[in-house]
């Protein structure tokens, strides 16, 4: 049994082991299943990570997650413990006034939000979200605002950061002690 310091580095351990197994299977539109690889969701949440690098993200920042359960959740979760920094859980369920409040009290500077209705919640709260540097929109058309920003935006910036900071992402990870916070659940 091998002993890992952080999550991030189980992480990294088990793509570097086996990185053509498949991780998930996650559905399709068409009813259909599609088998990821470790391989695959390396490079998913290396973009990730390196975007939030790039927005700025520092270790031991936080980033709410407010989505329901998918393969995307899961990946920006190990993205952002990638990235150093600390998940912060918000159902999508939530209130505008505690999702305000859950973003506030963890002190996110970002947030990522499942769709539209996700981050309407945000952007009606934005005055009070004083913390909150951007706001990364999983899925749908983002609303012209420069506060709010595609996950595909957000990957192309990870993907552009990771080429010209070579092996900064693997340093990050390194760094990361198992007493560093990972994960705050509300």
């Amino acid at each position: 049994m091998s002993s890992y310091s952080s999550v991030a580095a189980m992480f990294r351990a088990r793509v570097q082991d086996t990185p053509s197994h498949v991780a998930f299977k996650a559905p399709r539109a068409d009813d259909s299943w599609e088998d990821i690889t470790w391989k695959e969701v390396d490079r998913r949440v290396r973009a990730v990570a390196g975007g939030l690098r790039a927005l700025g993200m520092e270790s031991g920042s936080r980033a709410s997650l407010l989505c329901s359960t998918r393969v995307d959740w899961l990946v920006i979760d190990v993205a952002i413990n990638c990235a150093g920094g600390a998940t912060t859980t918000i159902y999508p369920s939530s209130t505008v006034e505690d999702t305000q409040f859950i973003a506030d009290n963890s002190g996110s500077a970002f947030v990522f939000a499942e769709d539209e209705s996700q981050t309407a919640k945000l952007l009606e709260k934005r005055d009070e979200l004083q913390g909150v540097q951007r706001v990364i929109q999983i899925d749908g058309p983002t609303v012209d605002d420069d506060w709010v920003i595609a996950l595909s935006e957000l990957n192309a910036m990870g993907e552009e950061w990771n080429e010209a900071n070579e092996g900064a992402l693997d340093k990050v990870i390194d760094d990361i002690k198992p007493s560093d916070l990972a994960t705050l659940i509300y």
